[in-house]
């Protein structure tokens, strides 16, 4: 008798580019024509062809930098976190105690330069034009205005091709990931099985197909030309016209709202001075209401925090789905090309707007995924800049488009994390086709480098008045921009102010430089140039009279909210403040806006101190312990148990270690601007007590959503358990190593 039971030959899978087809092309994953010397792809998109069995591929630089996987290092202990909850939590914010006046304009006449006085910072006007360079007059336009021509159109049609192998790229990322990790009942493509009921309080009982028949707005039927009018709508109506438009029900209008109008908001823009005026949500929201793939990548992020604070695997599963229907959305909006130069521009928007959420959605999840789709993803990010540069080129305006000024301010807030924390670096951690550097530039003040191959770095930086007018006019509307008779302008959304900018691309353009010349230590005066641009921005107060010490706000400095007489006042976004009461209701006024500006100094400053290719000091040295004991000096919201507020802040308590609490009063998602500075302590710390502090700190970010800090913890416990291996090994060791606080291959701490 024969054997019914047949063997099911493996389906193969048929590739979806051809084998002699252009590195190009098969890194995206498409057709090529492989036509030579270069494919109709690559011309049309003005990339280099190469193919493997005519040029040898050249390799990235940023992978050949990344370590093997069997470096990768012993598995961490979890931490027990006990985490308080109170009943009727306060807000962190305090709005409705503090003035809401915004900050005062200099004159016209001091666009260029502050007004003489004792306290008065000077503009860098003097500074070297190869440092500063000032950018062109030519700005990038709001996308209602583009310039009409048949090059024009030309251009536009290859950016929105760009657009689209983007999306692919994105797509098959995702996918991959998907493959990887073997999760198709419920994860990225769960188009039949549903997922298993975890509770009647299961918000994950959705399905992706569900959103099938979801309308993508093929043109703008929103009149954008009233942009002005649509920005007067508070966050609640906006919110309601997002979920009327797109017909959400629970759990999808739950999971937007909590975004968008509670305290999770500000994760999204932490030194928003309030949730119902977070403008970055407001931009987010108007951009939402028309584009369904931006939408879901709020919703997948949002499920992401939530699933960051909670642990519940609802959130887990929704996040997943939610990537999913935003990865299908992607695909519907961009498989026709619109008809027009307007609609093309949005969805070129619209797609930014989505990536840097995605962005944001990766380093909040940087513990789920696998390295191969973390480094992928790099990649896309850099497609992302490129498509960034070339959309800003062909936009000719008076002004810049809300959306493209947050697009620029959101990419280099990734990008400078990325190139100061990372060793791998960001989207334009690659090799510059400039002339190699000459080597008399090693005894210059500052190395040559081509500003042309960091461009996008340094446009989206720059963004004074007297540097980039049409730039800082569009950040003003965003109400991310403070002016001081004693600093440079402050940049809300980055934390840090102009002067700051310029000591990080500095910073940056040295480790550029060499990488180039491939050498080991900085030359010593371009060391100095950075020190002396860091020296500035220390000296600079946003709050004229703060203390430098631990940014408390004397009742006598102009800038105190309770200033009198108040027409002498300066005034300053509630965001400004923390506000602390001692039990006789008297209050103590902090200085977020200058805490977050030295924290990015200071950990500049111990960044180059300990790095062996600048100073390489041991963690022993006097300096590197007189910057970490400056750090916890500043640190105003670690608060000690013994003092006699612990009872008072009881009900306030975010989370407690042995010695030490956080309360809502002072610690909020503010905390997340100055993270790297406790990351980088973690490895040059002496006494116990500070691990302590650090690993507090880190506790209660993840209690308040931020996904990065998972990772941060693991990596404190790891350096800790090794010191204290060294320690029982040989006690009379002194341990001078700086350990790196290696994260992971593309880890950032950025939400």
């Amino acid at each position: 008798m024969k054997n019914s039971t047949t063997v099911t030959k493996p389906k193969i899978k048929k590739r979806k580019y051809s084998r002699k087809g252009c590195n190009e092309c098969k890194r995206r994953k498409i057709k090529c024509d492989e036509t030579a010397p270069a494919c109709n792809n690559c011309t049309r998109l003005n990339k280099t062809c190469v193919y493997e069995n005519k040029v040898e591929t050249q390799h990235d630089p940023l992978m050949s930098k990344l370590p093997s996987q069997d470096d990768n290092s012993l598995k961490e202990a979890n931490l027990n976190l006990k985490f308080y909850k109170p009943k009727t939590p306060k807000s962190t914010r305090k709005e409705e105690k503090i003035k809401k006046e915004t900050a005062r304009e200099p004159p016209s006449s001091q666009q260029n330069n502050f007004e003489d006085g004792p306290n008065a910072f000077t503009k860098l006007d003097s500074m070297d034009s190869s440092i500063l360079p000032m950018i062109t007059n030519v700005q990038p336009e709001a996308p209602s205005s583009i310039v009409s021509s048949i090059e024009t159109n030309h251009e536009m049609q290859t950016v929105f091709n760009e657009a689209s192998l983007l999306v692919n790229d994105i797509h098959h990322t995702l996918e991959d990931n998907d493959a990887a990790n073997n999760v198709h009942d419920y994860r990225l493509f769960p188009r039949t099985h549903t997922s298993p009921s975890l509770s009647s309080e299961d918000r994950a009982q959705f399905s992706i197909d569900d959103f099938v028949d979801l309308n993508d707005q093929a043109s703008p039927s929103r009149p954008w030309n009233k942009v002005a009018e649509i920005w007067e709508f508070s966050n609640s109506q906006l919110i309601e016209e997002c979920v009327n438009a797109n017909n959400l029900g629970e759990p999808h209008s739950g999971y937007l709202r909590t975004l968008t109008s509670t305290e999770l908001s500000y994760h999204m823009y932490p030194l928003a001075s309030s949730i119902e005026t977070n403008e970055v949500v407001k931009l987010l929201l108007m951009y939402s209401t028309e584009c369904p793939h931006l939408l879901f990548s709020l919703l997948a992020i949002s499920a992401t925090f939530q699933f960051n604070q909670t642990g519940r695997s609802s959130h887990d599963i929704a996040r997943q789905k939610y990537i999913g229907v935003c990865l299908r959305k992607l695909s519907d909006d961009f498989s026709e090309k619109p008809s027009s130069k307007l609609s093309q521009s949005f969805h070129v928007e619209k797609l930014l707007m989505t990536v840097l959420v995605l962005t944001t959605y990766f380093s909040a999840t940087t513990s789920q995924l696998n390295d191969t789709v973390l480094n992928s993803w790099k990649v896309h990010l850099r497609g992302a800049r490129d498509l960034l540069i070339n959309y800003s080129r062909i936009t000719k305006s008076e002004n810049v488009s809300l959306g493209l000024a947050l697009a620029k301010s959101w990419f280099f807030a990734l990008e400078s994390v990325a190139a100061v924390f990372s060793s791998v670096g960001g989207a334009t951690s690659k090799s510059f086709d400039g002339p190699p550097l000459d080597n008399d530039d090693l005894f210059g003040s500052f190395p040559n480098l081509p500003l042309d191959a960091n461009s996008v770095f340094v446009e989206s930086g720059f963004f004074e008045f007297h540097e980039n007018r049409h730039y800082h006019e569009s950040l003003s509307r965003l109400a991310m921009v403070v002016t001081s008779p004693t600093s440079s302008d402050f940049n809300i959304f980055w934390g840090y102010t102009a002067t700051c900018v310029k000591a990080i691309i500095c910073y940056t353009r040295v480790k550029d430089a060499m990488d180039l010349k491939c050498l080991q230590r900085a030359p010593m005066r371009w060391i100095a140039q950075i020190v002396s641009l860091l020296g500035q921005t220390g000296r600079e107060e946003v709050v004229p009279g703060v203390s430098p010490r631990n940014y408390v706000v004397p009742k006598t400095c102009r800038g105190h909210p309770d200033y009198e007489p108040s027409h002498q006042r300066y005034n300053f976004p509630p965001a400004c403040y923390a506000v602390e009461c001692d039990e006789n209701g008297e209050k103590t006024y902090y200085s977020w806006f200058d805490a977050s500006n030295q924290f990015h100094v200071d950990f500049l400053h111990l960044t180059l101190l300990v790095s062996p290719e600048f100073y390489g000091l041991p963690r022993t040295h006097p300096l590197v312990q007189e910057m970490v004991q400056r750090i916890f000096t500043g640190a105003f919201f670690l608060k000690e148990k013994s003092a006699p507020s612990y009872e008072r802040d009881r009900s306030e308590i975010i989370v407690e270690s042995d010695n030490y609490y956080l309360s809502s009063s002072t610690f909020d998602n503010r905390c997340i601007m100055i993270q790297s500075a406790f990351r980088l302590c973690a490895s040059v710390v002496l006494e116990e007590e500070y691990f302590e502090k650090i690993e507090l700190f880190f506790m209660g970010l993840v209690k308040l959503g931020n996904g990065s800090s998972l990772s941060a913890l693991d990596q404190v416990t790891r350096v800790k358990e090794i010191r204290r291996e060294r320690a029982q090994e040989n006690p009379d060791l002194i341990d001078e190593e700086v350990i790196e606080f290696e994260e992971g291959k593309a880890s950032i701490p950025f939400a």
